[in-house]
């Protein structure tokens, strides 16, 4: 008669290791899977994180003007920023209806009343007078005309080189060598006249001049 096999036996224990191994693999791989995915979320959520900074940093632009103060003239109907170290000319009241006269320094601002009229001059007059303003005079050198349109208003930006105009001149004639940028526009029943003058002793302000004219001027006609 057999004697009765107390306990388990080999089979049965390598069938108990092997489950218990598995149910250790089968814990591991679930916290695996669930550290990757809070991984993966962290990771898209920075990434997401950064791009919108990024587009908030990429799409600030800086206005250059931010820091200009606004001058108005009623009469001429037209305004515009400029930086607030520019000098106007003394007594405007004196300039012709219209007419405004600016410049970087106090040496360089014309005078109203004169014939002296500085470094930059706005103006605008009633009709079509655009002709009046051309440079067609034989001591206007390397001279160019330019279509250009700001605040939707088409115009023109003429530049020139004067040479032998304090020759040709009497009063007022510019010295060889100096630069001149004039915008022209005809609309609302008047013509706007904005001029830059760069003589050889004047500080250079054309690149102010310009971002005045093409970011600021405006039309209130």
């Amino acid at each position: 008669m057999h004697k009765r096999q107390s306990g388990f036996g080999i089979v049965e224990l390598l069938i108990i290791l092997l489950i218990i191994l598995m149910l250790i693999f089968a814990g591991w791989w679930v916290w695996k899977k669930k550290h990757d995915s809070k991984d993966s979320g962290k990771h898209t959520s920075t990434s997401e994180s950064s791009k919108k900074d990024s587009g908030k940093t990429g799409s600030k632009t800086v206005d250059p003007t931010d820091d200009w103060v606004t001058y108005s003239n009623a009469e001429g109907n037209f305004s515009f920023k400029h930086p607030a170290s520019w000098v106007q000319a003394a007594h405007p009241e004196l300039c012709s209806e219209g007419l405004a006269l600016f410049a970087p320094t106090a040496d360089t601002v014309g005078h109203c009343a004169s014939e002296d009229g500085g470094q930059m001059q706005f103006s605008s007059a009633a009709g079509d007078v655009s002709a009046e303003y051309q440079f067609g005079e034989a001591y206007y050198t390397a001279s160019t005309d330019t279509a250009v349109t700001i605040n939707g208003v088409s115009g023109h930006k003429l530049t020139a080189t004067v040479m032998g105009m304090e020759a040709a001149v009497a009063v007022g004639g510019y010295p060889d060598g100096t630069t001149l940028v004039r915008y022209i526009f005809v609309t609302g029943g008047r013509t706007y006249i904005a001029s830059y003058v760069q003589q050889p002793s004047y500080p250079d302000a054309l690149s102010d001049f310009t971002l005045l004219m093409t970011h600021t001027f405006m039309f209130s006609a």
